[in-house]
C-alpha cells in the first residue's frame, strides 16, 4: 500500500471510544499503532482519525503529543450500516449520501471491519460523480496519486 504511494494514518489500536479514555490511554493507544505502522512501512504516521469521530478534551493534545494531526471528515456516507450483502436500498443511501457541494470535502467510507458490498458497488460511481464535477483527489499530505507515486 505504502510502496503504491498511498498514505497509511493512525487510527488507534483497539478502535476504543476516545472520548470516553483519559489522556494518558490515549496517548498509549496513538504510540503503540504508530510504533507498528513505522515498523511496517517505514514511516510514521502524521495523521489521525479518532474511531466514531468520537473525542474528548484529551485527544487533540494526546495525538499532538505523538505529533499526530488529528483529523475529520464533513461527508459520512454511513456505508458500515448498508448491509453485508448488495441490495439497492444500502447502495442508493450511500451514493446520496456522499454526493456534497462543499468546496473541499473529506468523505468517510470503510474498507475494514466487515463485508462492505454496497460501498464497493458504489465507490467507482461516487469517484466519478467527484471528477466529473471538478473535483481532484488529495491525499492529506496535499498530493496528488500521480504525485505521490512519483
Amino acid at each position: 500500500v505504502v510502496a503504491a504511494g498511498n498514505e497509511v494514518e493512525n487510527h488507534s489500536w483497539a478502535h476504543a471510544n476516545f472520548g470516553r479514555r483519559d489522556g494518558a490511554t490515549q496517548r498509549a493507544d496513538l504510540r503503540r499503532t504508530s510504533d507498528l505502522l513505522a515498523r511496517l512501512s517505514g514511516r510514521r504516521p502524521c495523521f489521525f482519525r479518532p474511531p466514531y469521530g468520537s473525542m474528548n478534551s484529551a485527544t487533540v493534545p494526546a495525538a499532538a503529543a505523538e505529533r499526530l494531526t488529528t483529523t475529520m471528515w464533513d461527508v459520512d456516507t454511513l456505508d458500515w450500516a448498508a448491509g453485508t450483502r448488495v441490495n439497492q436500498r444500502g447502495y442508493l443511501g450511500i451514493r446520496a449520501r456522499a454526493r456534497t457541494t462543499l468546496p473541499h470535502p473529506m468523505v468517510l467510507l470503510h474498507d475494514g471491519g466487515g463485508q462492505r458490498p454496497n460501498m464497493v458497488h458504489e465507490l467507482d460511481g461516487i469517484i466519478d460523480w467527484y471528477a466529473g464535477h471538478g473535483y481532484v483527489f488529495i491525499g492529506l499530505d496535499g498530493r496528488t496519486a500521480e504525485e505521490a507515486s512519483n
